[in-house]
């Protein structure tokens, strides 16, 4: 996530915005933070209370590379917004954008559980939604045009990855809110009498998963028709020509 997060700040904001520095300490810690993690599957019980707790703790110490890179784009939004208008009809920024989006709220709700409910669940869609966003970004914006199979319309690109983020969005706020009214996780519907709270919650839940899905399935359209039948031959080998120099520049820092 955070490597599709650079890419698509650098495309969407220009090269020289976003501090490459940065993402390379960001890297560089998520790398030695994962010795520990090495070190927890020999030294507990495997899947024993002490490793479950073990790797739960390191959870916490895993989000400082995350915050590094979130503080550092958005430095580079308020530093871009203030030379021009942020480039809202850039996929690649709209992507950046909701994908952030999704990663904040994600990890707020994630503060705020406190038993098991349906607000767990709440917060890991919306951490995998954002990383998920993020690479559906790079993959429109990025891989397809390396491919030589660019995606013209920006406008529908913008709209299959507001209708995936989005719903994903509004899917977490209602499993979260149905949680605060206490519906359990891993419960059948009609087991259990929940709130009218928990109820709307979950109406929510499914409008905002059907929005989510409508967007995941444009999307799987959109890549494979760049793939299997693309529009201009001479748009893509254009597109791929602006990559490969953008690449230039980027290997060149």
């Amino acid at each position: 996530m955070l490597t599709a997060w650079y890419v698509l700040a650098r495309r969407g904001l220009g090269d020289r915005i976003v501090d490459p520095e940065i993402f390379r300490l960001a890297t560089a810690l998520i790398a030695v933070f994962a010795i520990p993690a090495l070190i927890f599957m020999f030294a507990f019980e495997p899947f024993g209370a002490k490793q479950i707790d073990a790797f739960r703790r390191l959870q916490f110490v895993l989000a400082f590379p995350d915050l590094l890179v979130a503080v550092g784009g958005a430095v580079a939004v308020a530093r871009a917004r203030k030379v021009r208008p942020l480039p809202w009809r850039d996929p690649a920024f709209f992507a950046l954008a909701l994908s952030a989006l999704l990663f904040a709220s994600g990890g707020v709700m994630g503060l705020l559980i406190t038993g098991s409910d349906t607000r767990t669940p709440a917060h890991y869609h919306g951490m995998i939604a954002a990383a998920t966003t993020a690479c559906m970004g790079l993959t429109l914006t990025y891989c397809l045009p390396a491919l030589l199979r660019p995606v013209l319309n920006s406008a529908r690109l913008n709209i299959q990855i507001a209708l995936f983020a989005v719903g994903q969005l509004t899917a977490t706020v209602g499993m979260f809110l149905a949680g605060g009214y206490g519906a359990p996780r891993k419960t059948p519907s009609g087991l259990v009498s929940i709130p009218d709270g928990a109820v709307i919650g979950m109406y929510l839940h499914g409008i905002g998963a059907l929005f989510a899905v409508t967007g995941g399935a444009m999307f799987i359209a959109i890549v494979l028709r760049a793939l299997l039948f693309p529009r201009s031959e001479t748009g893509a080998r254009q597109a791929a020509a602006r990559l490969g120099s953008k690449l230039k520049e980027i290997a060149a820092q």
